[in-house]
């Protein structure tokens, strides 16, 4: 007998469809009897332990709709359960003189269960929705369930890279450029290219989006596109004789006038660009403008003189000024580094306390992981950073990702979710960007995406991240990773961009 368990029944309302992240089937719907019966309530549903099915199965949550008479897990089994023989517990507010459990068994045939009798057959959820009949002892109400177990098509918590999604710069669809870098510099993004003797930079609001607008071309030999960098003010660009150029637009250039001894840009701190400079065989810190305050002596052996992944601002509960960290790059004998640093707008700290292995070129970005509690089957997400590709000693293309769960004071390898796939060639010097782009649900499976918003520099690691979710759950945000560009084995420059994220990010969140 259905065991009795106090619950207060809602009215009834309307029939709609649910849509699961991953079912089979993204409208089922029911045509519901009107009852108020209690015992024709539904008011708990579990699933019996079965380890050989999935360990800790019976803690699995199933939400129990009594408006729309549904009954489902909203958070899907992991990839590939078994869900063909499948026991179930079923309890009601009152008695029922009839439960059945309408189905198709292995063999496709529709099968009868009368729970009442045999509450211990199995049922199989792998052909579609089952089909739950209630009726009251007196034959007054009935109600018919759809029982849902929703299984991940995908692994949630693996990192993404859509092939159909890759990308190809629009403006080199028929060129092939020697040298590219991309820059986000007052809300679009600026990708410089080298195409022979002439420079041509180019603006979009969005890296997903295809039209590009050129906005300035120079001939000119000695510019280094891979020094290219944006600071708050404006952008800078190093040539090969120690000077640079600046544009406060992208538009027009202008070359500082007086002798400098830049060989590297290491980054922006804000407004300021950071340099390393080189003096008698010696390499010093610069910045244009001078820092009030900061230590512009030698560079510490350990430190990049080039090579250094960008910069990326972070703020913190613990510190009064925002601090920037980078990771990987060479040092003055050529050599790759596995140090961290991070600078406060004063002075330059070696914060490695786990490294990686020493690599220079490297992409480094705020992420997350995600994993699942295999007790209770929760979903957790943590605020990382990401770091990948670079060149190592051996000049050996590196295709570990590695994160840093500390602001890079530890790194460590990131698990097999999170490596690069195999169709994503090794790469150094790409260019990396995050942009919340929110999809709204409609009609079935049908999704759409809004105009992206480029996440900001900053980023506050520690934090736990807030809900994606715009409450009521009619549409989401989904950070994407951009990543743009970069370097093969042989030199050679990649012209694509990739877009990726973590499977679980993009399906409908939990309320």
């Amino acid at each position: 007998m259905l065991r009795k368990v106090a619950i207060s029944l809602l009215t009834v309302l309307t029939v709609i469809g649910f849509t699961a992240c991953n079912s089979d089937s993204d409208d089922d719907t029911l045509n519901i009897a009107v009852s108020t019966s209690t015992s024709v309530a539904v008011s708990s549903f579990t699933i019996s332990p079965n380890s050989k099915v999935l360990h800790n199965l019976d803690s699995v949550y199933f939400s129990i709709d009594l408006n729309n008479a549904l009954i489902f897990n909203a958070d899907s089994l992991p990839v590939g359960t078994d869900v063909r023989k499948l026991v179930v517990n079923i309890s009601t507010s009152g008695s029922s003189s009839i439960a059945e459990l309408h189905f198709k068994n292995l063999n496709n045939v529709d099968t009868i269960v009368n729970y009442l009798e045999n509450p211990t057959d199995s049922i199989n959820f792998a052909n579609g929705p089952v089909r739950l009949h209630l009726v009251a002892p007196d034959a007054s109400s009935t109600r018919d369930y759809q029982i849902k177990v929703n299984v991940h098509k995908m692994n949630p918590d693996s990192l993404y890279w859509n092939r159909a999604q890759r990308t190809t710069l629009p403006m080199c669809q028929n060129r092939v450029p020697s040298a590219q870098k991309t820059v986000f510099f007052k809300g679009n993004y600026y990708t410089m290219l080298r195409f022979g003797s002439t420079v041509e930079v180019y603006k979009s609001p969005s890296l997903g989006n295809t039209t590009w607008t050129k906005v300035s071309e120079m001939n000119n030999n000695v510019i280094d596109i891979n020094e290219f960098t944006a600071t708050d003010a404006c952008l800078y660009i190093l040539t090969n004789f120690g000077h640079y150029l600046f544009s406060y637009d992208g538009v027009s250039w202008s070359e500082y006038n007086h002798i400098t001894n830049w060989t590297h840009i290491i980054g922006s701190y804000g407004k300021y660009a950071l340099a390393i400079e080189q003096k008698n065989g010696k390499y010093y810190f610069t910045s244009d403008p001078v820092i009030p305050g900061a230590d512009y002596g030698e560079v510490p052996a350990d430190f990049p003189v080039s090579g250094n992944s960008v910069p990326y601002t972070i703020t913190t509960d613990w510190t009064t000024t925002p601090q920037i960290i980078i990771t990987g790059g060479r040092n003055a004998e050529g050599r790759p580094l596995a140090e961290t640093w991070a600078f406060d707008g004063q002075q330059w700290a070696n914060i490695s306390v786990q490294r990686m292995e020493p690599l220079s070129e490297m992409t480094m970005f705020p992420y997350f992981v995600c994993s699942t509690d295999t007790v209770t089957w929760k979903a957790d997400e943590k605020s990382v950073l990401v770091a990948l590709g670079g060149i190592g000693e051996n000049s050996k293309l590196n295709r570990t990702v590695y994160v840093s769960g500390d602001l890079g004071f530890h790194w460590k390898k990131a698990g097999d979710l999170m490596q690069l796939p195999d169709y994503i060639p090794a790469m150094a010097g790409s260019q990396a960007f995050i942009e919340n782009e929110t999809i709204k649900a409609r009609s079935k499976s049908a999704w759409t995406s809004f105009a992206p918003r480029r996440l900001p520099f900053w980023y506050e690691i520690m934090s736990t991240p807030p809900t994606r979710a715009v409450a009521p759950i009619t549409q989401w945000d989904t950070p994407y990773i951009y990543l743009v560009g970069g370097y093969g084995q042989s030199g050679e420059l990649y012209n694509t961009i990739w877009r990726g994220t973590i499977n679980r990010l993009s399906f409908k969140p939990l309320q």
